[in-house]
């Protein structure tokens, strides 16, 4: 049963690691790896300690894993999970989710620490770039020369741009306490709808209209 165990581990993304800590201090403990020297690209290493380990953690990374390491241990949380950076063996870093557990002796002084690891990279690059479409998104929306707005269902502004705050002679804290149709001429005001509510509909995919707004 352990055989099947440890080779299904090594066919996954998932990383078994455990400190052995009978004195209660986990840089001083016995560090035992399952499948996570091989997600770094290096040979199976079973066991290491502490300082050895760390030294592959990003800079930037280290003291908040270490924060939370300690905080489950001392019990102040019920179990230990963080994402940081970790060193592969070609030099770049990889993101790892890592989630543990304290396993304490009668006193309640944690003699073992056994948790998972797992390879979130491809996860963490789509993040950025999301982040960055959205930036860029935020970027031509702010900065667009043409007044541009999202509404709601019912036509209430959940975010203007600058120019349309120009357009129309209200701050974007005003706008976004008010509607289109309320800014829209009364002449104009029927047509408008009409083509709103088809768009709902899903009548049409889009539409173009030319009317006029009520500045302040």
């Amino acid at each position: 049963a352990n055989s099947r165990l440890d080779l299904a581990i090594r066919g996954s993304n998932v990383g078994i690691w455990e400190i052995d800590m009978p004195d209660g201090d986990y840089c001083k403990g016995r560090v035992y790896y399952l499948n996570v020297w091989e997600q770094l690209g290096y040979d199976a290493k079973y066991s290491t300690d502490h300082a050895t380990w760390r030294a592959l953690w990003h800079p930037d990374d280290q003291q908040s894993v270490e924060r939370a390491i300690r905080a489950c241990l001392n019990g102040e949380t019920k179990e230990f999970q963080a994402e940081y950076r970790v060193r592969h063996r070609d030099g770049s870093y990889r993101w790892m989710l890592s989630r543990g557990a304290a396993v304490r002796d009668a006193t309640g002084r944690p003699v073992r620490f056994v948790g998972s690891r797992f390879d979130i990279t491809d996860r963490k690059r789509v993040e950025e770039a999301l982040r960055e479409s959205e930036q860029r998104f935020r970027d031509t929306f702010e900065n667009a020369a043409v007044g541009m707005a999202h509404v709601d269902m019912d036509g209430r502004f959940l975010r203007v741009n600058e120019t349309l705050c120009q357009i129309v002679g209200y701050t974007r804290g005003e706008l976004l306490c008010t509607t289109f149709q309320e800014l829209t001429y009364l002449d104009d005001l029927a047509a408008d709808l009409e083509q709103f509510t088809s768009l709902l509909r899903g009548d049409v995919p889009s539409y173009s209209t030319e009317k006029r707004y009520v500045r302040k």
